[in-house]
């Protein structure tokens, strides 16, 4: 439905033609867990509410960004 509309509105077939970081925002209930990104990649996708904090906004776009978690004590999360 995305790629439909970008392409009817704008003339474009993908979402990182019009800017280099782009979010999906989902309706509850759509994705299990909060929000993920790829590493070195345009996009982030966020769960409902999870849109609105910059706090996992900055997380994502870490990702987009080539960062990934440091994975400290063999825990993927283990960023401390």
């Amino acid at each position: 439905a995305v790629t439909n509309a970008l392409k009817a509105n704008f003339g474009v077939d993908s979402p990182n033609e019009l800017a280099k970081h782009v979010m999906y925002c989902l309706p509850a209930g759509t994705m299990s867990g909060i929000a993920y990104a790829y590493i070195d990649s345009w996009n982030s996708v966020y769960s409902n509410d999870w849109c609105n904090y910059v706090s996992v906004q900055l997380h994502e776009l870490g990702h987009n960004l080539d960062l990934a978690h440091a994975g400290e004590g063999g825990d993927q999360y283990g960023d401390t």
